[in-house]
């Protein structure tokens, strides 16, 4: 397999309020409907009180990508929390017969720790070159989820990747953020799997675009053995998809509930959240 490479793109205030969205996220805008990202608050943040937290990375599996066709999604990262706020990807219907098999190497991403490391690629902790000092300053490892009662939960999941190389680009600690077993398994099969079986019957030739994002809670993380606060984990989870000109629908779900909430995407304005740009 090859190494996930990430291009990070660095948010600064003033892009944030002149619009240039499209010239920072222009490699992998087309994972947005009209190219248009998410909004919160109609901000590209969801707190512009702390606009240097957030990090944009276009997603990609090739070692020097040069077409919109070499990246695989889109991730707003929050480096404080230590989770996605949101990945944003294109969604194909898997082809009859194929076999997906998961990776067992979630990666992390020299950048997010180091902005100014020559490494671009997403590799394996082991092969890192920040010091151990360093590394998982600004993002979740491995071992924040190895003594913690939590699993890593897809915000990009692997059952909706169409190919063994989609599915392999989404085992990155950029994508996942932290679900308890009960309620894994209660998003994969009552929101991941109803947003896949709905696509697969009504989209037909339409595009359709998916967005999932979480929202972070105030005050409860994974600690390290010293009690400090590592990864932040998520009052909720939410997911949004539009087929463009056909439907379009949202989901949220808190970890106590017994099924999630879906319905219009009229649901995430409690959120303030705009998830297709104001498309759909």
């Amino acid at each position: 397999m090859t190494f996930l490479r990430a291009v990070f793109l660095f948010i600064g205030l003033a892009c944030l309020v002149q619009g240039k969205v499209v010239g920072v996220f222009k490699d992998c805008d087309h994972f947005f409907v009209g190219k248009k990202p998410p909004t919160f608050n109609n901000q590209l943040i969801p707190d512009t009180q702390r606009q240097n937290d957030f990090r944009l990375i276009c997603q990609t599996q090739k070692s020097n990508p040069t077409t919109a066709g070499d990246f695989e999604y889109a991730t707003l990262y929050d480096i404080i929390n230590r989770i996605p706020v949101y990945s944003a990807y294109r969604y194909y219907t898997r082809p009859p017969g194929a076999v997906i098999t998961r990776d067992t190497a979630w990666k992390i991403e020299p950048q997010v720790d180091d902005r100014g490391s020559q490494v671009q690629q997403m590799i394996q902790q082991r092969h890192s070159k920040i010091p151990l000092a360093f590394r998982g300053r600004y993002q979740a490892l491995n071992k924040d989820y190895a003594h913690s009662s939590y699993d890593k939960g897809h915000l990009y999941p692997v059952n909706h990747a169409h190919n063994q190389d989609a599915a392999d680009g989404t085992f990155t600690l950029t994508n996942a953020a932290p679900q308890n077993c009960d309620f894994n398994k209660k998003w994969y099969n009552m929101v991941e799997h109803f947003v896949s079986n709905k696509l697969d019957a009504k989209r037909k030739n339409s595009a359709a675009y998916i967005v999932t994002g979480v929202l972070p809670s105030q005050a409860k993380f994974i600690t390290d053995v010293n009690g400090v606060n590592r990864v932040n984990v998520p009052s909720l989870f939410w997911t949004a998809f539009c087929c463009e000109n056909v439907f379009s629908l949202s989901c949220i779900m808190k970890e106590k509930d017994d099924e999630p909430l879906c319905g219009p995407l009229s649901n995430l304005d409690n959120l303030n959240i705009k998830p297709f740009g104001g498309y759909c």
